[in-house]
């Protein structure tokens, strides 16, 4: 077993100058602008924005399941079809 040496990971640099932070502030700005108003993820309640994540949440599971589902009936089926065909010889 090798010891290796621990070095703690450096910190980002901070920006060193205004013109970066004012550069920061500028694209913060623009995304919160590209944010959607009438969003329940950006709302003030806490409520709204748990009712939100559930939602894409169950909607997730929803697709997931029927995609499930519709492979599951296709391989029954195929198998279920390839029993009926051996036991009728």
């Amino acid at each position: 077993m090798s010891s290796l040496p621990v070095t703690p990971e450096q910190p980002a640099p901070m920006p060193s100058s205004s013109t970066e932070v004012n550069q920061l502030a500028a694209r913060v700005a623009a995304l919160e602008q590209r944010l959607p108003a009438n969003s329940w993820l950006f709302g003030d309640s806490l409520l709204k924005r748990a009712f939100a994540v559930w939602g894409h949440y169950f909607i997730a599971q929803l697709i997931i399941s029927i995609v499930v589902l519709v492979l599951f009936f296709i391989c029954t089926a195929i198998f279920g079809l390839s029993l009926a065909g051996l036991s009728n010889r």
